[in-house]
């Protein structure tokens, strides 16, 4: 009777137990966990390209007319840049004109006169109060253009030579021109428009400040002859005329 006794008080006391916890399994412990180890070398930072400037054009500078004067009294303004193209007015000399360019070969210059005409004026009628290269070179298109090179015996550009050209068997001066050759040897000779039949072109002048010139201002070697050529036909290609030696 006590076993039994002592085996139902154990029983109570069992459960008692059981209900704090204590034969419970031990709750488990934290293990503290860490990142797998780097085993590979880390990719260098992407480089965002900046945007790139945008170039800014520079600013056309815009040409203001050049003034000079007349040097000489009758000095004719005409419609071409050449002695055979018809006068629009003449002038007295120290009049006032601006220059608005220059034909191709520099020996005429676009004006414009004071009394507000636009044409057309030789050279060297012109004092001018600036440089003329600063001035646009214009193109006259409304024109039979002779053009060449002249060369030294050594085959350099001759600058600063006349070339004179003129109606074949026509001496008269007013049906004759001359272009005056470039620092590049080569010479301008505009006729008027429909210009026909043979003329005579020749090397026959020069300047004392050209380039197949000696201190004394006497010409290197001498020009070759005339000769004749066909117009229209002749100006569709560069004449070449060389100083002989």
């Amino acid at each position: 009777m006590k076993r039994k006794l002592i085996v139902m008080y154990l029983l109570p006391a069992c459960a008692l137990l059981a209900g704090c916890g204590v034969f419970q399994n031990a709750a488990p412990t934290a293990t503290a966990t860490y990142p797998p180890p780097v085993t590979t070398e880390p990719a260098p930072p992407t480089n965002t390209p900046l945007p790139s400037a945008t170039p800014i054009p520079p600013t056309p500078t815009i040409y203001q007319p050049i003034t000079g004067k007349i040097l000489f009294d009758d000095m004719r303004l005409r419609h071409g840049p050449g002695f055979l193209f018809e006068t629009i007015q003449v002038y007295p000399i120290d009049q006032t004109i601006e220059l608005l360019g220059y034909a191709p070969g520099g020996n005429w210059y676009l004006v414009r006169t004071a009394d507000g005409l636009t044409g057309w004026m030789k050279k060297e009628g012109i004092d001018l109060e600036g440089n003329m290269y600063d001035a646009p070179e214009v193109a006259f298109d409304d024109a039979v253009v002779v053009h060449g090179r002249v060369s030294a015996p050594n085959g350099s550009p001759a600058s600063e030579i006349g070339v004179a050209i003129q109606p074949e068997g026509d001496d008269n001066p007013s049906r004759q021109d001359v272009g005056v050759t470039d620092v590049m040897g080569r010479f301008y000779i505009y006729l008027p428009p429909g210009t026909s039949g043979n003329w005579i072109l020749a090397a026959s002048s020069y300047g004392c400040a050209g380039s197949n010139v000696d201190r004394t201002c006497s010409l290197i070697g001498h020009f070759p002859d005339a000769q004749v050529i066909t117009l229209p036909e002749a100006a569709s290609a560069p004449i070449e005329i060389k100083i002989l030696p």
